[in-house]
């Protein structure tokens, strides 16, 4: 993989079956999305790009970093910025930094969810 002003560039294509939608994942954590397919490459939206969105679901880490207490799905949205943004998560539900983000899409079909990476910081509407 490879930045380009587009995006990200996979080098891998319809040849290797990747299809629009799926994930790119990259040292265990999910970096973004296939947005477009050619015959042997594909470009891709990291997550903190304008105009990614995903379905993700909150935990609270134990002493090994591992999910030790599911919380709140929400929607993960790239800023356009470094940093994405998590939405729709009720402000009365407990969220903290260290807590970590994973796939809430595709429950079922995957062994278990994809890891996006940790709350840095919380802000909470008044």
């Amino acid at each position: 993989m490879i930045g380009s002003p587009d995006g990200l560039l996979v080098d891998r294509g319809a040849a290797a079956d990747l299809q629009s939608g799926q994930l790119v994942l990259s040292h265990g954590q999910v970096w973004g999305k296939i947005v477009e397919v050619g015959p042997y490459t594909s470009t891709a939206r990291t997550v903190a790009e304008a105009g990614y969105r995903d379905l993700i679901r909150l935990a609270t880490p134990d002493v090994d970093g591992r999910p030790s207490r599911w919380g709140p799905e929400g929607i993960l949205e790239g800023s356009g910025e470094r940093l994405a943004r998590i939405r729709l998560v009720e402000v009365t539900e407990p969220v903290s930094v260290g807590d970590l983000v994973f796939t809430a899409a595709g429950k079922g079909v995957l062994p278990k969810p994809l890891l996006y990476g940790q709350v840095v910081r919380v802000e909470r509407s008044t």
